[in-house]
């Protein structure tokens, strides 16, 4: 957790993406976002045993939180994400990846709200989370969320039904 995906939201900084929102046919509807991680807000909680130059590794339990606008093919702010990845299994690289729960909230512009969870590998470049609920305009939202991790950018690929 502590290499890779805070290192995403770092670099996000740097350039925000974004990706197309679209619907499609019959009743399943997708939507394209990315963070802007030139605003987003992301917290670290180091859990015991501590974080040391000998020990640089993560634990169970350490925590990020974080808190990023949502933003359209366009750039315009469409809503934001509060997530926090919990470490269940530290990883030391991709190839030994460890694993971390997963729990967000994606609020709309129109404020309704799709609540997601799922283990995600601590190195993926790709991750696939349920879409375990929602509210206003999605309630009772079932589906998946696919995230695309790069050094730039988190796409998040939601197809719904």
């Amino acid at each position: 957790m502590k290499r890779f995906f805070p290192t995403l939201v770092v670099a996000l900084a740097a350039t925000a993406t974004a990706v197309a929102a679209s619907g499609s046919s019959s009743n399943q509807t997708t939507l394209d976002l990315a963070l802007d991680g030139r605003h987003a807000t992301r917290t670290y909680v180091d859990a015991a045993p501590r974080h040391t130059r000998r020990a640089p590794n993560d634990s169970p339990g350490d925590t990020v939180v974080l808190h990023a606008p949502l933003l359209d093919s366009k750039g315009t702010r469409v809503g934001t994400i509060d997530a926090t990845f919990l470490t269940t299994a530290p990883g030391t690289s991709a190839k030994h990846d460890g694993s971390e729960q997963l729990t967000a909230t994606l609020t709309l512009a129109d404020r309704s709200q799709l609540a997601v969870q799922g283990v995600v590998g601590a190195f993926a470049r790709t991750t696939h989370i349920a879409i375990v609920g929602g509210t206003g305009k999605y309630a009772g939202a079932r589906g998946q969320v696919t995230a695309h991790f790069t050094p730039r950018a988190v796409r998040l690929h939601l197809e719904l039904s």
